[in-house]
């Protein structure tokens, strides 16, 4: 008798490692999106960034961004909901972020630059290749923080 196909040990075997590869597929999967998502959000922040201080060069006046852990707010002048005033923009962070400094405040002039020098630095990103932002007085620059460092400018390596 003419024996053909594939015995019930050997599909079992083969599902087995079939499982084995989509465990492990998708372990590296959620890690490399959460890294996506991490460098995303530490991109979007510098955008916000240089957003407001074009806004504030081209308006010729100051505008304020407050970073809290989980939001950034954007208002159209020097003055926040402690003034009266309601923000522009409200952007929701999925990941928390903390500052350098304390206060939450980042004032820019008219010529968009800004006294408030910080570094916010995004958590949970170990992975990522870019993971916080270096605020200076003239220039914004995105980087990497150093592993088991605070969130300092000089621990941030510019990419």
């Amino acid at each position: 008798m003419d024996e053909r196909g594939y015995s019930l040990v050997e599909m079992m075997v083969v599902i087995g490692i079939i499982a084995i590869l989509l465990a492990v597929g998708t372990l590296r999967f959620r890690e490399y999106f959460r890294n996506y998502q991490v460098e995303s959000q530490a991109r979007g922040i510098q955008a916000d960034i240089m957003r407001v201080k074009a806004t504030a060069i081209y308006q010729r006046r100051p505008v304020r961004l407050k970073v809290y852990p989980t939001r950034l707010e954007t208002y159209s002048t020097a003055t926040d909901r402690d003034g009266g005033a309601e923000p522009v923009d409200v952007r929701v962070l999925d990941y928390p972020v903390v500052q350098s400094k304390t206060g939450n405040v980042l004032d820019f002039d008219e010529t968009g630059t800004t006294e408030n020098e910080r570094t916010i630095c995004t958590e949970g990103g170990e992975g990522a290749a870019v993971d916080s932002v270096v605020v200076g007085n003239i220039r914004v620059r995105i980087g990497k923080l150093a592993s088991g460092s605070d969130c300092h400018g000089e621990s941030v390596t510019s990419r």
